[in-house]
């Protein structure tokens, strides 16, 4: 089920698919109209500003209904008011489903998620907990009905810029810690099977430890230079032999086919007078 037939269902509305050219038809006749006739409104109206187009709406609908519109057979309103326990907020969240380990912690979007344990949630190992991801990012966690506390257990965490200027004993330990995350971040900031959103949570996660968002290209020093020739001479001297064993590898096989064409001394019989 998608998200949005989860919602649905969470309201008890039913879905209508539209099965029927009919019913197709309709729908295609509303695009049309938002695409075509809404546009050509806004371009002659002079209006090239979101606001000024969000201001102009309720004038367009009230003309096109006014000019468009058909009274329904049956006139009976549908729509039900809200109940008190239905919170929109928390219906229209983006929610999955996980279980718990018997340590209480799962796994959403690359990060490990710890219930804290306690006497309310210890029964709850091997559970189906709900998971609701809000838009600005926040995440709760539901269980029978209940919010759970949690922490989260960071897989990317970077060392902070100010950490390595306090601690003067370990200021190269995590320094070098330091580049080792930047090559690793750059490496998946690069990479093409994350995500945008999960490549932005490296670069907020950056940007929290107090350095760059995007870490900067690896510089190219001499021995890295010089590591580069030593390799391209060495694959140089390793192709060289390669050819040079192949090439007398053929030429022992020609020498061994020529003389086995030519016939052995002492094979053929010798004709003697009588």
């Amino acid at each position: 089920m998608t998200q949005f037939g989860r919602a649905l269902a969470d309201l008890n509305i039913e879905i209508i698919c539209a099965n029927s050219p009919q019913a197709k038809g309709r729908v295609e006749r509303m695009n049309q109209t938002l695409q075509d006739r809404l546009v050509k409104e806004l371009r002659l109206c002079d209006i090239a500003t979101m606001d000024a187009g969000n201001a102009f709406l309720p004038e367009f609908m009230a003309d096109y209904n006014r000019r468009f519109g058909r009274a329904p057979q049956n006139p009976h309103d549908a729509h039900r008011p809200l109940r008190d326990d239905e919170d929109l907020g928390l219906i229209f969240t983006w929610q999955e489903e996980r279980t718990l380990s018997q340590n209480l912690t799962f796994h959403f979007k690359r990060m490990t998620y710890l219930v804290k344990p306690g006497p309310e949630t210890l029964p709850l190992a091997r559970k189906d907990v709900r998971i609701h991801e809000w838009e600005d990012g926040c995440v709760e966690i539901h269980c029978q009905g209940r919010q759970l506390p949690y922490s989260i257990f960071d897989q990317n965490p970077s060392v902070n810029q100010g950490a390595v200027v306090e601690n003067k004993r370990l200021g190269e330990v995590l320094s070098t810690i330091q580049v080792a995350q930047a090559k690793r971040d750059r490496a998946r900031l690069a990479s093409k099977g994350l995500t945008k959103r999960e490549k932005g949570r490296i670069s907020a996660a950056r940007a929290a430890a107090g350095v760059a968002p995007t870490p900067p290209p690896e510089p190219v020093t001499e021995d890295r230079l010089g590591a580069v020739f030593s390799f391209l001479e060495g694959f140089e001297a390793q192709q060289k032999a390669r050819h040079r064993a192949y090439n007398d590898k053929a030429a022992l096989s020609r020498r061994k086919a020529s003389g086995q064409s030519q016939p052995k001394r002492g094979s053929q019989r010798t004709r003697v007078r009588t």
